[in-house]
């Protein structure tokens, strides 16, 4: 080794150093350039403003907010960092206090690579305002006076997509408080489509929703107004909620907001149920569509199912009946009340399919149940009983019922030739190795209940009507576009016990399943007695 080693060149290492940690800061906090006219939004936001504007064009974007400023001496530094002459001592002191004080969007001005940048704080007392060009120094000279302070980002970059830039930022302030504009343009602010929405309570800040068309529950987290991630959350009602987590802490990562809102979970579906019992409630006074009626018996059930605030919830009337004074709405504790016992022991309620007349039926004085296969279905599941038609006015061997049942035997058969003869041609089943996770659960679950009747099952492409092939046992094949075969997937992916039903629909008087797949739906697992009174 040469004891005559040559001296360690310092100021090079801080070339090094300060050069490496502003790629790292001003590039690794974004997905891209198109975020940060967003980051310059939650700024303003974070400090106070309640009224940015946004202007965007080809290759530039400028954000006035108002009620706020970059500080003189934030300009002094940022200056410092994009002067090349400077000293590598000055310009890493400058990256260090941007750093510490929290300024990482100031930081992120460096991943834009930008042909000019403008930054100028007006106020009363006068102003201040950085210019830079690239290929010349930075120059701060003095702004213009102004009646309130205001702050001004203008940016000049390659790299800034007008279509990125509105996109990204229409996505994330949807949720942010105050007015924004984009381009002379408020941005659309709220829930995209739900029945009604609140305030959440203390402790939690933001806003909640019941959605009009969901099965989920969503959560989107705010930093400082923006949406900075979002989660899904098992076991609840849907309901969507953005909730405000903006604090002082530099780290704004999406896996950080999730960990500090999974100790307010519990409270927030809470929440989420007590806005659902309010809307059931609203239901005595007020008139709906029946869209918005089934969505909130789903969610009823659900939340019911769960025993999320279940006396309340079984008292919401939000399930048709009928009975001779007519139509109206009962709660699922009026709907056991009304309930029969058969030979067995078991619970009988009188019910009829929404296309089925009332006038054909002798309705008793108790009320009859109104609702389709799904909504049946989930009541059967949470209470525990069985359905029964209520006595038919016309005898069976009438003439006119004879008539009838042959006008529902041609209708039937009418639907079938119009399927048949849009989709003459049987499908090309689906390679197995194309079947994405879910698909190849469902057919592997189809495939174990159905042994013994028929020979296969395979999913095929297209949506066409649901065929069985030809022999003694037959392959049932389910076009994976098919309406019913979708819904059958989703109802067995959320809930395996479901293969039962899903398969007595799509086969569709084709076959029955095996006694012993209904033996089995009828031994799973089900909620206490409790949940059944």
């Amino acid at each position: 080794m040469n004891d005559e080693s040559e001296p360690i060149d310092v100021g090079g290492l801080l070339t090094i150093d300060v050069d490496s940690e502003l790629r790292k800061l001003s590039s690794a906090q974004f997905q891209g350039p198109w975020q940060l006219p967003a980051e310059l939004v939650r700024r303003a936001l974070a400090r106070g403003s309640h009224h940015i504007q946004v202007e965007t064009g080809r290759h530039r974007v400028v954000v006035h907010a108002l009620g706020v400023a970059i500080g003189e001496e934030q300009l002094r530094a940022t200056a410092m960092l994009l002067d090349g002459r400077q000293p590598n001592e000055v310009r890493h002191k400058a990256l260090t206090r941007l750093e510490a004080e929290g300024e990482l969007t100031l930081l992120g001005l460096f991943s834009l690579h930008c042909r000019r940048i403008e930054l100028s704080t007006h106020a009363p007392t006068g102003g201040v305002r950085l210019i830079y060009e690239r290929g010349s120094p930075p120059r701060l000279e003095a702004a213009r006076k102004e009646a309130s302070l205001r702050c001004e980002v203008s940016l000049r970059a390659p790299s800034l997509d007008r279509r990125q830039v509105t996109q990204w930022l229409q996505n994330v302030a949807r949720f942010a408080r105050g007015n924004i504009t984009l381009d002379g343009k408020p941005i659309a602010c709220g829930f995209d489509d739900v029945i009604v929405h609140t305030d959440l309570r203390a402790p939690l800040v933001g806003r909640i929703a019941i959605p009009r068309d969901s099965e989920s529950a969503h959560v989107w987290l705010l930093e400082h107004g923006l949406v900075s991630a979002h989660i899904t959350v098992p076991d609840a009602p849907a309901f969507e909620a953005a909730v405000e987590l903006g604090s002082d802490a530099i780290d704004l990562s999406a896996a950080r907001l999730r960990e500090a809102v999974t100790p307010h979970l519990k409270e927030l579906v809470d929440q989420a149920t007590s806005l659902l019992v309010s809307l059931g409630r609203s239901f005595q006074t007020r008139a709906f569509p029946e869209e918005t009626r089934a969505q909130a018996a789903r969610l009823v059930l659900q939340a019911a199912h769960k025993r999320l605030r279940f006396e309340e919830v079984v008292a919401l009337p939000l399930f048709r009946a009928v009975d001779p004074a007519g139509y109206r709405l009962i709660d699922l504790l009026g709907l056991r009340a009304s309930a029969s016992r058969d030979a067995t022991g078991a619970f009988l309620i009188a019910a009829l399919y929404p296309n089925q007349r009332t006038d054909r039926f002798a309705l008793g004085a108790g009320p009859v149940l109104v609702a389709d296969a799904t909504e049946r279905t989930r009541i059967a599941e949470l209470m525990q009983v069985r359905f029964r038609p209520p006595e038919s006015r016309d005898s069976r061997g009438s003439m006119q019922a004879t008539l009838r049942r042959l006008a529902d035997s041609a209708r039937y058969q009418l639907r079938s030739f119009i399927a048949w003869a849009r989709y003459p041609i049987r499908a090309r089943p689906v390679p197995e190795p194309q079947l994405d996770a879910t698909e190849r659960n469902f057919v592997d679950l189809m495939r174990h209940e159905l042994v013994g009747t028929i020979a296969d099952v395979v999913l095929c492409h297209g949506a066409g009507p649901v065929r069985r092939s030809r022999g003694p046992l037959g392959v049932l094949q389910l076009p994976r576009k098919n309406p019913d075969v979708q819904a059958a997937i989703s109802a067995v992916t959320t809930d395996p016990a479901w293969v039962y039903p899903a398969a007595l629909a799509l086969m569709d008087g084709l076959s029955l399943p095996p006694v012993s797949t209904r033996a089995r739906w009828l031994e799973r697992p089900r909620p206490s007695r409790a949940t059944r009174t």
